[in-house]
């Protein structure tokens, strides 16, 4: 079953959330995702319209961009510069500045608020 939003959230994409009615092996990357909204074209419309959106891709304009699937209320942890660690800092400080980069290293999913201040050149926690 797909439940599907109409609603453009403030990064300017669209979201659908998909809920399965039985077990799946697939990790929902994003090809795998676009073969199954492709697959449905080819279902629904005659072949040109499939041709159409392959001649659409290949020109370098596609109609839509599929991103991997994530759990709800997530997206993923955009990609943070590491901050510099001062050379003034005293020793103890310098060694939170870096167990504060370990701890975001492995972390893979942020909840909105978080992914927000990440894009605003923010840390990612709270002030």
């Amino acid at each position: 079953m797909t439940e599907a939003f109409n609603l453009k959230n403030e990064y300017g994409c669209f979201r659908t959330r998909i809920t399965l009615e039985s077990a799946s092996a697939s990790n929902w990357q994003s090809d795998t995702i676009a073969g199954y909204l492709v697959h449905t074209l080819a279902l629904i419309e005659e072949e040109s319209a499939v041709k159409d959106f392959r001649d659409e891709c290949n020109s370098g304009r596609p109609p839509f961009v599929v991103s991997n699937g994530f759990p709800p209320g997530c997206l993923p942890l955009p990609f943070m510069p590491l901050p510099p660690i001062a050379p003034n800092l005293g020793k103890q400080e310098r060694i939170s500045c870096r167990l504060e980069i370990e701890r975001w290293k492995d972390v893979r999913y942020v909840d909105t608020a978080t992914f927000s201040r990440v894009i605003s050149g923010a840390s990612p926690e709270t002030s």
